[in-house]
């Protein structure tokens, strides 16, 4: 196997300028000529391109959370349904914290049980009964 090529400042910045408009890393690295587990070494060992990485990687990911907030208050039309379900499985991958659909909560009961059930009561009589 051939050595890797070195990644200098002007490959760097190719390798973000790539990103920015939403290349995959796989993308990125090809297009500076390397693998993209190389593309993740030199990250590794130079932290103020890994910063610029995932500055672009943001970016991006701003860009489709603004995109669907425009669509969501009627000031930008989507051009389909497969638009905004791909802009929402985008988020989910790339911020899986925030997008997520399901979320742990931890539930602390050192205090004890009966904390929780004052908790769960104030909670259900706060909600709005249903009528039958």
């Amino acid at each position: 196997m051939a050595p890797q090529p070195k990644l200098g400042r002007t490959e760097e910045d190719h390798a973000v300028k790539l990103l920015e408009g939403g290349a995959s890393m796989a993308i990125a690295a090809r297009g500076v000529g390397i693998d993209r587990s190389n593309l993740y070494r030199h990250m590794e060992r130079n932290p103020s391109f890994a910063e610029r990485v995932q500055d672009a990687k943001d970016l991006c990911d701003d860009q489709v959370e603004a995109e669907m907030y425009l669509i969501a208050v009627g000031r930008k039309e989507a051009k389909s349904k497969g638009q905004i379900t791909a802009q929402i499985f985008w988020l989910k991958n790339r911020r899986p914290k925030q997008w997520r659909d399901v979320h742990a909560h931890d539930l602390d009961l050192r205090d004890g049980p009966e904390d929780y059930v004052e908790w769960a009561q104030g909670v259900r009589s706060k909600s709005p009964r249903r009528s039958s």
